[in-house]
């Protein structure tokens, strides 16, 4: 696997590589060089980032506009993020610079094939990968950075709720971004409160503060992550997997 300065010193040489083709083309230069099209290269950047991850996992990497977004114009709503569609979901709040993520990703990855989820979908609360964390409302203190807290808790906005808004009942042991969660999301789930229906989107999920996970403890989380994987499926319907391509 790449490290991250290899994965973006890789990407730095390729673009390197096509500029000095395209460079060569526009000079008109003959030959095998100018006449060839420049390698197709695919990069997996969750792949290369999760030392336990390998070509064909189902992990799919999605920003907060995937997740959220509403376009409303007219009165309609066009093409709304993951937590505003119907349907069951599969997400992990993580990122490869987490030693709790790197645990466990490669675990969710293998009971997610084993149960049939065709996707799960991997969102880092570090925005940077650093200090861009939108759990930790200390950066809120730099008045450029103020924003940020407000994407995961802007409780009473209708108009740009946080993450944490949207999905309501999270689990409350889930208190910052070096954990790893690992969630089932339908957004019509609803639970019996003392005979009254609540809305409860999160159906069941994982909260991880482990940096190994090896062993009978490997084994203690593969059990937990089916679980929350059984709970979705018991809703009678299979895991989507859904894109902005579809309408």
């Amino acid at each position: 696997m790449l490290t991250h300065a290899q994965f973006r010193r890789s990407i730095a040489v390729a673009a390197a590589a096509a500029l000095a083709v395209t460079g060569l083309a526009t000079l008109g230069v003959q030959g095998a060089v100018a006449a060839s099209a420049p390698p197709t290269t695919t990069v997996d950047y969750l792949a290369n980032a999760y030392t336990a991850l390998e070509t064909g996992h189902v992990l799919r990497n999605v920003t907060f506009d995937y997740l959220t977004r509403q376009y409303t114009s007219s009165g309609n709503t066009y093409n709304p993020g993951i937590l505003r569609q119907t349907g069951t979901y599969a997400i992990v709040l993580g990122g490869p610079e987490n030693p709790s993520s790197q645990a466990a990703i490669g675990l969710i990855d293998k009971v997610a094939k084993a149960k049939g989820v065709p996707v799960v979908y991997h969102f880092d609360p570090k925005l940077d990968g650093g200090d861009l964390d939108i759990l930790d409302p200390s950066i809120a203190t730099n008045t450029q950075d103020a924003a940020f807290p407000k994407l995961w808790d802007n409780a009473g906005s209708t108009s740009a709720p946080g993450l944490k808004d949207l999905l309501k009942n999270v689990d409350p042991g889930y208190v910052n971004s070096d954990q790893t969660y690992l969630l089932v999301y339908n957004k019509d789930h609803t639970v019996d409160d003392a005979g009254t229906l609540v809305s409860a989107p999160v159906v069941a999920g994982v909260v991880s503060a482990a940096t190994t996970l090896t062993g009978t403890a490997g084994t203690a989380y593969e059990a937990q992550v089916g679980a929350a994987f059984d709970a979705g499926l018991a809703l009678g319907e299979p895991f989507r997997d859904w894109s902005f391509f579809d309408y």
